[in-house]
């Protein structure tokens, strides 16, 4: 079972979290738009995880990622 306190400790738990809440395929849509971005997974868990890195290693996005959601 997932500890969301445990999760929000850390950079990438927040992270984590965030990703989760826009897995919608809508909001995977606009996120691709709003920061210029090709996925190349088709799969749900796969674009999760694909998204998730590309977030963890880009600075940029993770520090906009809030205004995304926020959009949303």
């Amino acid at each position: 079972m997932i500890n969301i306190y445990e999760l929000s400790s850390t950079r990438e738990g927040i992270i984590w979290l965030k990703v989760k809440s826009i897995l919608r395929k809508e909001f995977i849509i606009k996120f691709c738009k709003y920061f210029n971005i090709e996925l190349i997974s088709k799969i749900n868990k796969d674009i999760f995880l694909e998204i998730f890195s590309i977030i963890i290693k880009n600075k940029n996005i993770a520090e906009n990622l809030d205004n995304f959601i926020k959009s949303q």
